[in-house]
């Protein structure tokens, strides 16, 4: 029996082929004077990710190019990735997990770590840190820079000659609370201007936990230009910001959002 071989594959006396490179190639045998013909199709599959990093609760389609044979999904992790027949991953807990791709006998893995970003609802960003929101009308910055509670606030206030006790008085079952803000415009507020209600609204706040909203909260009006109902702002400009409010009794903790120019949410949690 005599072989003829293609560039594609290489073919031996024995008959054993060896797969060179990816594409298609024909064995031919001769017995005698019979010839005998053999497509061999040459694959190279391959995974469009080898590693990944994906945050909570977010999805990525594994695709296995190369390859017309049917691919198989697993996860050796299901409680920290799941994976669908057609290679949706979809992350499920913080951790790492192998999602392996399987045609017959030959595997191609790709590593998932499931991460939970600073800003999501289950790990809120801290405004104490600095934030910077990319929203729809543009970029800003903020910094809760400090909070001054209970009767330091009245104090402060008289100092600034925003208290008058012939009119002011603290709501029952509260307590006063000041907010200090380092506020910038960092772009996109040329002809619109960046708000005190854009750095934080206290009739769209959530608990603690982000998972659900809270009364409205009693704020302190000001006269000052700092004041959040009178902050104004364009582009560029960095100024300092008030926020006075009046906790129940008990609440040292609250959060909200902002809404990026993808839509996502980032979520901010104040302790106070």
């Amino acid at each position: 029996m005599v072989y003829k071989q293609e560039k594609r594959c290489c073919g031996k006396q024995k008959g054993k082929v060896t797969a060179k490179k990816k594409g298609a190639a024909y064995i031919y045998a001769k017995i005698g004077k019979k010839k005998l013909k053999c497509k061999v199709n040459v694959e190279a599959p391959k995974l469009n990710a080898t590693k990944r990093t994906m945050n909570l609760a977010s999805k990525y389609t594994l695709k296995l190019s190369g390859t017309k044979r049917k691919v198989s999904f697993k996860s050796s992790k299901t409680s920290v990735a799941t994976v669908t027949s057609k290679g949706v991953i979809t992350a499920k807990r913080v951790g790492s997990a192998t999602i392996t791709a399987k045609i017959k006998d030959k595997s191609y893995s790709c590593k998932v770590s499931v991460i939970d970003p600073v800003g999501s609802r289950t790990n809120p960003a801290d405004p104490t840190k600095g934030i910077t929101v990319d929203a729809f009308e543009g970029k800003f910055y903020f910094r809760l820079k400090s909070v001054v509670k209970g009767d330091e606030v009245i104090n402060k206030l008289k100092a600034m000659n925003e208290w008058d006790e012939s009119y002011n008085e603290v709501p029952a079952g509260t307590t006063p609370v000041f907010f200090t803000y380092d506020v910038k415009a960092i772009s996109g507020f040329d002809s619109y201007p960046l708000t005190g209600y854009d750095i934080i609204n206290f009739m769209d706040l959530y608990n603690s936990s982000c998972s659900s909203t809270i009364s409205d909260i009693e704020t302190q009006p000001m006269d000052s230009e700092h004041y959040r109902s009178n902050f104004e702002i364009y582009n560029g400009v960095n100024k300092e910001m008030y926020a006075v409010f009046y906790a129940p009794k008990g609440m040292t903790s609250f959060s909200n959002y902002y809404f990026k120019k993808n839509f996502d949410k980032l979520w901010v949690r104040y302790k106070f």
